[in-house]
């Protein structure tokens, strides 16, 4: 009685368990290849998955139909299961089939210890209890499976010795029947229930975080090495639990594709260079800027004093010009101050002079900022990304999406294989009917249950399957954000190169209007000239008062219109210096702004995006590619020929606890 119980929840767990490895079975060219060999290792573990015996069953497949089949093995007790074809043994692990153009099906024993470990823990209540102790209790229940990866590798990574374990993938299922078990869950895994049981299916990664060297990085992803199923128990027993362990599972997720991501690097790499030439730019530019706003708040001041007194001096000239009546009278008086006018004024020739002279450079600094604007434009300008570069960042998008599309075409044919399971379980219902006309009672009744085990977990097994898979293709998806985020950043340098555009025309224009400025102040100087003058004559004309009074009285008419005209042009000439300095104010506001833009942008922007691929995405990725490799060279638990392929999985069964 024991044994058929038994029997039928392994056939259902092993019909889970052979359909995850199917969809890991590498294809092998077999016109290179003379022979083939499948194994698979079937290990008896106690209830708490300390290993008690192990069998291995080889599957040597004839490719070119030889008569004789030359392979290695280390197994002990080996005998032909599926025919009479015989053996010799020569060297040491040597062993050569007469196979007469057959397939060899053979299998032994040994006692090498497993690639992967396993340790199944049992709690009640939240205290752990031994599985003898256990059965026929009630209360709440926690099982916990632990895997451990006892393989592994030293390879080398940039140079460097690193230990990695050959990446195995564990699928476990168990079967609790509703009488016994409600409330069941499972923390990486699935639950499936049809009334009358509940199928637990738990997936494992063990040895992978620490490949991988996840722990060290931000990308929050995280492979499991163990699963619990809890669950309420009523009289607690549970039958056999099967696990089924293969080692070539990532190549099949696309973990090995990385020439995009290295693309993607060298292109943020030189991205990160460019923005910093960018900062430090901007920075001399704003250095600059403040110093012509410096120079241009005392020119101003300068220009305003003159200003006040010109308005003083015409005011005077006026009122002198008003007075010609008393002009004779008071020609003495006239004389002295026709000196003083004279002495004034050229002083005032020789200030206005000074102001020409100062002024004279302010083209050549406006135009140098200028050309620092028009250096830090095409500097931009050479940092947007060529035809190339877009097409490699079109090519990492790309990559993820093939990845995330592979992954559904590989789930997709898991269901079309779970199909083949639904002929298996069609041939065992007619098995049953055959039995049952022959009066095989008991053949009829093992074969209707399997069938009918097998039909009812079929859908079921398919959709967790499908999930499954899902779950295992949401590594790609990381990688496929960072490339997305650097496609955004590209995308904002046209608007970047245009708002650069825009100060430079800025810039430019100041530049102009500097060269205007200096004009003005050149015409004003050669008015201080002229008034200088004629004060010298009005000063020599005054000796003549007696003589020449009407004389007197018309220069002194022309001297106070001059007067006006000058006063005019040094009031447009003050509020002309207003309007520049809140010109170059607003300049520096505005190279200031920029500054701080390009300092936070490379430091928040550039900086992290490529700290992130430098320090996470590309070292996982680097391992990746190692594993992968390690896997496709796990090829047998014992031995093989030189020149034969192989394939090898795992299946543990624990017993039962009852």
């Amino acid at each position: 009685m024991r044994k058929k119980r038994i029997g039928k929840a392994f056939a259902v767990l092993v019909s889970a368990a052979l359909t995850a490895s199917m969809a890991i079975t590498p294809v092998f060219a077999s016109s290179k290849i003379a022979a083939k060999k499948d194994e698979t290792v079937y290990v008896k573990m106690d209830a708490q998955g300390n290993q008690e015996s192990v069998t291995v069953s080889d599957y040597l497949k004839n490719t070119k139909k030889s008569s004789q089949i030359s392979d290695k093995t280390n197994l002990s007790k080996v005998e032909n299961v599926k025919g009479d074809e015989t053996y010799k043994t020569g060297k040491t692990n040597d062993i050569t089939w007469n196979a007469n153009g057959k397939d060899i099906y053979y299998q032994g024993k040994t006692d090498k210890e497993l690639p992967v470990g396993m340790a199944v823990t049992y709690y009640l209540d939240g205290k752990e209890i031994s599985p003898d102790k256990i059965v026929g209790k009630s209360g709440k229940v926690k099982i916990k499976y632990q895997f451990t990866n006892n393989s592994p590798k030293t390879v080398k990574i940039d140079g460097k010795d690193t230990t990695l374990y050959t990446p195995f993938v564990v699928v476990t299922g168990a079967i609790l029947p509703t009488e016994h078990f409600s409330n069941v869950k499972i923390d990486n895994g699935k639950v499936i229930s049809d009334g009358t049981k509940h199928i637990v299916i738990g997936v494992s990664f063990p040895g992978l975080n620490q490949s991988l060297n996840l722990n060290d990085t931000n990308l929050n992803i995280d492979m499991p090495e163990s699963f619990e199923i809890t669950a309420d128990a009523k009289d607690f027993e549970l039958n056999v639990t099967a696990s089924v362990a293969s080692a070539d599972m990532l190549s099949d997720l696309g973990l090995d594709d990385s020439a995009d991501l290295s693309d993607l690097q060298d292109s943020l790499n030189k991205l990160k260079e460019s923005s910093k030439k960018l900062v430090d730019g901007s920075g001399e530019l704003l250095k600059g800027v403040k110093t012509l706003q410096s120079s241009t708040k005392e020119f101003n001041s300068g220009i305003k004093k003159v200003d006040k007194n010109m308005k003083k001096l015409s005011k005077g000239l006026n009122t002198l010009d008003t007075k010609n009546g008393e002009l004779v009278t008071g020609a003495k008086q006239v004389a002295s101050g026709a000196k003083k006018v004279a002495s004034g004024s050229k002083a005032l020739n020789k200030g206005t002079q000074e102001l020409e002279d100062k002024t004279k450079s302010l083209p050549t600094s406006t135009k140098t900022i200028n050309n620092g604007m028009i250096e830090i434009l095409t500097k931009v300008k050479a940092m947007q990304p060529s035809d190339g570069e877009t097409k490699r960042l079109e090519g990492a998008i790309a990559a993820s999406e093939k990845a995330s599309a592979d992954a559904e075409t590989r789930m997709n044919k898991i269901k079309t294989e779970i199909g083949e399971l639904g002929s298996i379980a069609k041939k065992a219902g007619e098995n049953a009917k055959t039995a049952s006309d022959n009066n095989d009672t008991a053949s009829a009744t093992a074969w209707n249950q399997t069938a009918t085990a097998l039909q009812t977990q079929i859908q079921k097994l398919t959709e967790d399957a499908t999930a499954l898979g899902d779950d295992l293709t949401t590594i790609k998806p990381t990688f496929t954000t960072i490339a997305t985020k650097l496609k955004n950043v590209n995308d904002s340098m046209p608007e970047l190169v245009a708002g650069l555009t825009r100060l430079q025309g800025g810039t430019a224009q100041l530049a102009g209007e500097s060269a205007t400025l200096t004009n003005g102040i050149k015409s004003v100087n050669k008015g201080a000239g002229d008034l200088a003058s004629g004060s010298k004559t009005l000063a020599s004309g005054s000796k003549q008062v007696a003589s020449g009074a009407k004389q007197i009285g018309a220069g002194i008419s022309t001297a106070a219109s001059g007067g006006k005209q000058l006063s005019k042009g040094t009031g447009q000439l003050s509020t002309a210096g207003n309007k520049l300095v809140s010109g170059v104010g607003t300049l520096e506001d505005g190279a200031k702004t920029l500054n701080d833009g390009m300092i936070q942008f490379d430091k928040e922007g550039i900086e992290k995006m490529v700290d992130l691929v430098n320090k996470n995405a590309k070292g996982v990725l680097d391992r990746a590619e190692q594993l992968v490799d390690l896997g496709n060279e796990y090829q047998s638990f014992t031995k093989k020929a030189k020149g034969t392929s192989g394939t090898v999985k795992f299946m543990m069964e624990t017993e039962e606890v009852q």
